[in-house]
């Protein structure tokens, strides 16, 4: 039995590595490095892209699979639990509700990609949490290109990008900000520097760990594994990226 990690790309690394650190097992690291980013394409083409990825990890022997990636999650994720049943899916969610239940009355920046800012999962949770109002929604996909698409992450490129998208904000209106795609932890600490010191950032990585172990306890009780390893898998073969995912994990 192995576990299944999907991204488009390196975003999953920051979920991934909370993971592999807690949590003695095989796992398979999927990254669908033909058809990153996923953040500006249609829902029904993100939604066969990630099914696609999903049977290459089934077929690999993955019975719990975490969709690190909340641009899949939120276009899929309902679809792949109904049809494939025998299989337990994880999905990315932004920490929305930590951010609120903490806000003292402020509002919160939400940041994703377009598509999952404009999901109706999203605005079904923010429903659910009386959020609507208290959340100021900020896309930053081009956060996703500098760090995939590039022989190495562009962090003075994220830091240029970042600041202009913050200029016209009042920040001083915030107690903090949600990383709401498992790419933008990546440059948690641009994030740091631009920002006020005041203004809490919350990522997703913990929570989904913690979730991951009370599915391993609950539906494999008994598993154990005998020597910890990765496996890396590219749709398209991309030796910058496999060494930036190698580099993420140390």
């Amino acid at each position: 039995m192995k576990i299944g990690f999907f991204d488009t790309g390196l975003g999953g690394t920051t979920i991934f590595k909370e993971a592999y650190e807690k949590i003695d097992a095989e796992y398979i690291y999927l990254a669908d490095t033909k058809n990153s980013p996923y953040g500006v394409k249609d829902k029904e083409t993100v939604k066969n892209l990630t099914e696609n990825c999903m049977k290459i990890l089934i077929d690999s022997g993955c019975k719990i699979i975490v969709i690190a990636c909340n641009t899949a999650t939120s276009a899929a994720i309902s679809y792949l639990r109904d049809k494939y049943k025998d299989t337990i899916f994880i999905g990315a969610e932004p920490a929305i509700k930590p951010a609120l239940e903490e806000s003292n009355g402020q509002k919160i920046i939400l940041t994703a990609t377009s598509l999952t800012l404009k999901g109706e999962k999203l605005f079904s949770l923010l429903t659910k949490l009386n959020g609507v109002d208290k959340v100021s929604l900020l896309p930053l996909d081009e956060l996703v290109e500098f760090a995939d698409c590039t022989k190495d992450i562009q962090y003075d490129s994220a830091k240029e990008y970042l600041t202009k998208k913050f200029a016209n904000m009042n920040l001083s209106e915030y107690s903090g900000i949600v990383l709401g795609c498992t790419h933008f932890p990546i440059f948690k600490n641009v994030f740091e520097e631009i920002l006020p010191r005041h203004i809490k950032i919350y990522e997703p990585s913990e929570g989904i760990t913690h979730n991951l172990i009370n599915k391993m306890n609950e539906h494999f009780p008994n598993y154990h594994c005998s020597q910890k390893s990765v496996q890396l898998i590219m749709t398209e073969e991309n030796k910058d990226f496999k060494n930036k995912f190698y580099n993420m994990l140390t």
